[in-house]
């Protein structure tokens, strides 16, 4: 486990299992997480889900990276996936038709899928606390939101 350390500068927010997710049926899905983000919100993210998927027989812990600045708020940059595991994986952050910043992972098996998230945030116009306001499954790779 990793030893979180604090500072002296203002704008970074570190949150555990702040949103939890889990299913009880099967077949290949894709999940996607709606944020409380704004696109343009000079916000750099670091956003986890950690868990365990029964049907896939394997662990979650997937990854998205991703800056959003307020220069040029249709466009995120730096995105970025890590996935550790084939339970499920990262594979797109989207904006939303009402402009907020969506995550998106697909997995092959959401038998009993499970994981919360973790994130870490940094602005340098103050700390912002993410939150996900919404999930969804699909069966296609559309955007949901």
């Amino acid at each position: 486990m990793a030893i979180l350390q604090g500072g002296t500068k203002t704008g970074n927010d570190t949150k555990r299992s702040l949103y939890w997710f889990s299913t009880g049926t099967g077949g290949a899905y894709y999940v996607h997480l709606k944020t409380n983000m704004v696109a343009g919100n000079y916000v750099m993210a670091t956003v986890e889900a950690d868990g365990y998927n029964y049907g896939a027989s394997a662990p979650v812990k997937s990854t998205w990276c991703f800056y959003s600045p307020g220069w040029d708020p249709s466009t995120l940059y730096s995105v970025g996936y890590k996935n550790y595991y084939t339970g499920m994986t990262a594979d797109s952050v989207y904006l939303s038709s009402d402009n907020y910043i969506v995550l998106r992972a697909y997995t092959s098996n959401i038998y009993f899928l499970g994981f919360i998230i973790n994130s870490f945030t940094s602005t340098p116009v103050g700390f912002f606390d993410i939150s996900i306001t919404a999930a969804a499954l699909r069966s296609d790779a559309s955007n949901q939101y």
